[in-house]
C-alpha cells in the first residue's frame, strides 16, 4: 500500500468515524430532549350534563388538568374505553340519555376500563350517592361550593 492510499484509507475511516459520533450525539440530544421534557398533565373525563361543571372544574383546577367534558352517556363510554384518562367523574343523574352514572361505570367497567372513578351529584341524597357509588365500587362526590373537597378529590383520584 503506497502512503497516498494509506492516506486515502485513513481519511474515509475518519469520515466514517466523524458521522458515526454526529450521529450518536443527535440520537443522545433527541434522548436528552425528551428526558427533559415537562410530564404531561392529567387527563379527566367528566361526564356531565351540566356544561358548567366542567367550566367550575377547569377555572378551579387552574389549567394543570385537561379536562375532557361531555353529556352524551355514548361519546362518553366510547372515550372511557378509548382514550387515556387519569380520572373520571360521572354524575349520578344523566338526563336526556335515559341512563344513569352508575350504568356508566358499569358499562366502563365491562369494557375493561379500570380508570378510577367519583359518581357525583348535585341533587340525590347524601345516602342515595353513597349507596350507588358502593355498589359499583367508587367514590362518591356531592357537588357543592367546597373548593377543598374538589381538590381533595381530584388529588385522591390521581393518587397524589
Amino acid at each position: 500500500m503506497t502512503t497516498d492510499e494509506h492516506q486515502q484509507v485513513v481519511q474515509a475511516c475518519r469520515a466514517s468515524v466523524a458521522r458515526d459520533l454526529e450521529r450518536f450525539a443527535a440520537s443522545g440530544q433527541r434522548a436528552l430532549a425528551l428526558a427533559s421534557a415537562p410530564p404531561e398533565p392529567p387527563r379527566i373525563l367528566v361526564v356531565d350534563d351540566e356544561p358548567a361543571w366542567a367550566t367550575t372544574l377547569r377555572r378551579v383546577l387552574s389549567g394543570a388538568i385537561v379536562i375532557d367534558a361531555t353529556g352524551d352517556f355514548e361519546v362518553a363510554l366510547e372515550r372511557a374505553l378509548t382514550g387515556r384518562f387519569d380520572a373520571v367523574l360521572v354524575d349520578y343523574c344523566l338526563p336526556g340519555t335515559g341512563r344513569t352514572g352508575v350504568e356508566f361505570i358499569e358499562a366502563m367497567r365491562a369494557g375493561g376500563c379500570r380508570t378510577p372513578v367519583a359518581l357525583m351529584s348535585g341533587v340525590a341524597s347524601e345516602v342515595q350517592l353513597a349507596f350507588a357509588a358502593s355498589r359499583v365500587g367508587v367514590v362518591a362526590f356531592e357537588k357543592s361550593g367546597d373548593l377543598q373537597a374538589l381538590h381533595a378529590l381530584v388529588k385522591g383520584l390521581l393518587g397524589r
